[in-house]
């Protein structure tokens, strides 16, 4: 289940090195995650991963770390997933993201929301996409290692982020 519209086709490779950028994502049914990963569709720097991350959701920002999938090979175009187990729970809003990591000079290109309604915008309760709405948060200074736990001051942004896909347990 990706994150955007089914027929979402953007891309981007411009993430920024150590940026964790996160957007909301309401569950619709209750499962168990069992696998988060990342589209790369054009290599960045040798070594450079992508760390996909989910937050809890506390009146609109996120908080809580619940999943730090680690790290994920982005130096190849593939579609690299992580191993995970993590309850969803139908009617949750969650914050969907992740941390590029290690591409100081060429970062990846990965696939991105195109044309998506998300359920909330942060803080501004616009809920279109492609308005000055602000619709996700954005954190410097985590070139490397673990996500932060709990998300750091949240800085509104109106642009894009990961269009993470999943596999149900």
């Amino acid at each position: 289940m990706p994150i955007g519209a089914a027929s979402s086709t953007g891309t981007t490779n411009a993430m920024g090195n150590g940026i964790l950028r996160v957007l909301p994502w309401l569950a619709d049914s209750t499962f168990t995650l069992g696998g988060i990963g990342i589209d790369v569709t054009a290599i960045g720097n040798s070594g450079c991963t992508i760390r996909p991350v989910i937050y809890a959701n506390n009146n609109g920002i996120p908080t809580t770390l619940l999943l730090d999938a680690g790290p994920l090979a982005a130096d190849a175009v593939a579609m690299p997933i992580a191993s995970v187990s993590l309850p969803i729970v139908a009617g949750t809003l969650y914050w969907l993201g992740a941390i590029l990591q290690g591409a100081a000079t060429t970062q990846p290109t990965t696939r991105i929301p195109s044309g998506h309604t998300y359920p909330i915008s942060a803080r501004a309760g616009s809920s279109i996409v492609g308005t000055a709405a602000p619709v996700g948060y954005a954190a410097a200074g985590y070139a490397s290692g673990a996500a932060p736990n709990p998300y750091p001051t949240p800085v509104a942004i109106n642009s894009f982020g990961y269009r993470p896909y999943f596999r149900v347990a």
